[in-house]
């Protein structure tokens, strides 16, 4: 926090390049959009830079049991149970990960390229967000807001598939409003492929949850679960050779594929088909959309995934307004 540049600052800088000067102005511009036209938190966020000198800010450790796709809670003061533990160094976050495998369990680390601290601070763009391109970029940012806007204690795969949610919608509308075409239509073909993967992904958590839950021998189990990564491995090479150019996931389907990888995507993506369709049901209204997930967030736990689940068969969990 304490190396934040302001961006307005840096766009006039000599020592910065054109092309970096015109990614600060974007971002400015993105930020603008973000609270005029997607109702996110209008404050200092994103309004300074920060180079971290390294590929992350965060390294995030998430854990099940070897049997379970159950993720490891970590929980705090704060922000409630989460289902992953955080680490600003990324020894600290491999030793974690280390005593969580020696106890048994399945185990997944990943690198982090941004988090919000809910409104607490104001977050800054990070030289680590810069990565991934102007579109990513400001689908990160739009996907950080809205956990400012609406976070819910102990409930790691709301908040996540809800800025998730946030995020998509928010990049299309930008793109729309944009005029920018080219751009849209390359996210569009982007997520195409990403719900095509996603969808494959899905279906083998299913196949797992199913044999954990049919009390069968472990060693059966254990034989049965390398058989389902496997055929997830061969889904993804089938998948991989009906498209032109995808998007490159081989990396993350070769290293640790495994429960705890299954989770993470799980976290994000779960119930974020149910948000998006929540969205549609407020006809892309924000102010009666975001109503309606904080009126979710009043809910227990359970009532409100059972809510998101079944959207157009329990309406009131969506018109009680």
């Amino acid at each position: 926090m304490s190396k934040q540049v302001p961006i307005k600052k840096l766009v006039s800088a000599p020592s910065i390049s054109t092309s970096e000067k015109q990614l600060f102005q974007e971002i400015l511009r993105i930020r603008q959009f973000s609270s005029e036209s997607l109702l996110l938190p209008k404050n200092g966020s994103y309004s300074s830079f920060v180079d971290l000198e390294r590929d992350y800010v965060v390294w995030n450790v998430f854990a099940t049991p070897e049997f379970s796709l159950h993720p490891i809670n970590s929980c705090f003061l704060v922000v409630g149970c989460l289902q992953y533990k955080g680490f600003f160094a990324e020894q600290d976050a491999l030793e974690f990960a280390a005593e969580l495998r020696e106890a048994g369990n399945d185990v997944y680390l990943g690198g982090v390229s941004a988090y919000s601290t809910l409104g607490w601070f104001d977050d800054p763009i990070l030289s680590s967000m810069l990565k991934y391109g102007k579109l990513r970029l400001a689908e990160v940012m739009f996907h950080e807001l809205a956990h400012q806007l609406i976070y819910i204690k102990d409930d790691s795969a709301f908040n996540e598939a809800f800025a998730t949610a946030v995020g998509d919608f928010g990049v299309r509308r930008w793109l729309q409003e944009s005029s920018s075409g080219s751009d849209l239509s390359k996210f569009e073909k982007n997520k195409e492929w990403e719900q095509h993967f996603l969808k494959l992904v899905l279906a083998a958590k299913q196949k797992l949850e199913r044999l954990y839950a049919s009390n069968k021998p472990e060693k059966q189990m254990l034989l049965q679960k390398q058989h389902i990564y496997g055929a997830l491995k061969a889904g993804y090479i089938e998948l991989k050779q009906r498209w032109d150019n995808p998007p490159n996931y081989d990396k993350w389907m070769s290293h640790d594929l495994n429960n705890a990888k299954i989770a993470s995507v799980a976290t994000y993506h779960d119930l974020a088909g149910a948000f998006t369709s929540l969205l549609a049901l407020s006809e892309n209204d924000l102010v009666l959309f975001y109503k309606r997930v904080r009126f979710l967030g009043t809910l227990t736990k359970e009532q409100r995934h059972s809510c998101l689940e079944n959207l157009t068969s329990i309406p009131h969990c969506y018109r009680q307004d």
